[in-house]
């Protein structure tokens, strides 16, 4: 099976033919107009009602036919929930016991790492009473695309008559551990069923991982927070060369590593919080660079600063700067400083970008869309715009668009997007679509990165988007 990533015309008009006759029916049916808006005024919570108050809820949508039945286009979350993250899982053998350097089991046998992982992940979530059917997000990294096709396999097998969650799938250079094949991110949600919805983060350490001294594999967040969408931190300076910005100290992992852990105190202290509050981080770096250099930025780090945070590390062939080296792509979440009563988005301008928020914090009652990883496919696995960036990026934006407007959401409802292009000389081009998609309001988060390949051949732009509405 191939995953097609693509909306097609079809499905598009599919979608307003619907919304049509939803109007035809309420124009030549307004007498059950009223008995609808009654009904429904019944079931949404009133005005001013705190968002614990507001039932969990969790929903799939598949939109494209190509997808139904493999996973889902968009899964939103809203409610009184709990939020699970874990740490990247692969193949490292959890019996192994010298740190940072696990072995890996299954070497060269894609299909029985892509299984021993979703192993560990449905054993991890047990820990939190959770399980794979409440997982809303994955993302697959792979170092040979070749492999999609048995992942697809992988995910079906393990998914028998389970909610499908959304998908995002990228090729990179390497990963963390010799001879790992796959790796997986995901993030999971569940009904908050506790009387006292006080903010609080829990984490389990060492559960599958005895090589990892210390890290943080499961992450399970409750109570009533506060989200925070940062824009990929790495050490760029303004100045541009070859179209691309420019990085400080280049080529030297460990000064950049310590350079963006100090960045995003700062970031950190300024939306009232610390270190503590990240939750989600996945590192992008360049050259071979595997876990003991993240050890050695840690260690020159001073003991307040480290992150106790669920982590991928990736290896790529490139970032947003010349001789950058390290970008760090994060969540953070802490209590909500309102009264719960109403839904609040703040977008924070980069001082270098002004067009782009470097942060984008949500509260409130809201509702979170994830949208699986979308690019220029059309529905028979044909690439639209071949070796046309802006046209790929345009047509992927355009389905992001109309898969939110099935949910009553918009583009200005994004507060982040996780960008994959196959060349970073596109970057410049990469702007100019984003101002022509987004106009001359802040842009929302985002990270940049190159990857070796994208899940279809001839795709060169792909983008995983988060959305944030009020409930």
């Amino acid at each position: 099976m191939r995953f097609a990533i693509g909306c097609p015309d079809a499905a598009i008009s599919a979608i307003s033919g619907f919304k049509a006759i939803v109007e035809a029916t309420v124009t030549t049916s307004s007498r059950f107009l009223a008995i609808f808006v009654t009904l429904g005024s019944l079931l949404l919570p009133l005005p001013g009602a705190h968002a614990e108050d507001i039932p969990f809820s969790k929903q799939a949508f598949s939109v494209l036919p190509s997808h139904q039945g493999h996973f889902a286009d968009i899964v939103t979350v809203a409610g009184r929930s709990r939020t699970i993250f874990l740490w990247g899982v692969g193949a490292e053998d959890e019996d192994s016991t010298t740190q940072y350097a696990p072995q890996v089991r299954f070497r060269g046998e894609f299909s029985k790492q892509c299984d021993y992982a979703f192993d560990k992940i449905g054993r991890m979530l047990a820990t939190r009473s959770a399980g794979l059917a409440d997982i809303v997000m994955l993302r697959v990294y792979l170092t040979d695309a070749r492999n999609v096709g048995d992942l697809s396999k992988c995910i079906d097998q393990r998914f028998v008559d389970l909610p499908r969650p959304t998908l995002t799938i990228a090729n990179i250079s390497q990963l963390a551990h010799a001879g790992m094949m796959i790796e997986i991110e995901a993030t999971a949600a569940i009904a908050n069923a506790d009387s006292d919805n006080t903010f609080s983060i829990f984490r389990n350490k060492e559960t599958l991982g005895k090589w990892n001294v210390g890290a943080t594999e499961v992450l399970e967040v409750s109570g009533r927070d506060s989200t925070t969408y940062v824009s990929g931190l790495h050490a760029a300076q303004g100045a541009a060369s070859q179209g691309l910005p420019v990085a400080m100290f280049p080529q030297d992992f460990v000064s950049q590593c310590a350079y963006v852990q100090k960045k995003m105190k700062t970031e950190m202290l300024a939306l009232g919080g610390t270190n503590d509050n990240v939750v989600r981080s996945t590192t992008f770096v360049t050259g071979d660079v595997r876990q003991p250099d993240s050890a050695k930025c840690r260690a020159q780090l001073p003991k307040e600063d480290k992150v106790r945070v669920p982590g991928t590390l990736l290896n790529v062939p490139q970032l947003s700067a010349l001789g950058e080296t390290f970008t760090y792509d994060i969540i953070a979440m802490m209590t909500d400083p309102g009264d719960g009563r109403s839904f609040a988005r703040k977008n924070r301008a980069d001082e270098t970008n002004p067009g782009v928020a470097a942060t984008v914090t949500v509260s409130g009652p809201r509702r979170t869309l994830f949208l699986s990883g979308l690019g220029a496919p059309a529905e028979d696995g044909a690439v639209q715009f071949l070796g046309d960036f802006q046209g790929q990026c345009r047509a992927s934006m355009r389905k992001v668009e109309t898969l939110l407007s099935t949910q009553n959401a918009k583009l200005a409802d994004v507060a982040k997007m996780l960008v994959f292009v196959t060349d970073s000389r596109y970057f410049a081009d990469y702007g100019r679509c984003m101002a022509d998609v987004f106009g001359t309001g802040i842009q929302p988060a985002q990270t940049f990165v190159n990857v070796a390949r994208l899940p279809t051949s001839d795709m060169l732009f792909q983008v995983d988007v988060t959305a944030v509405t009020a409930q």
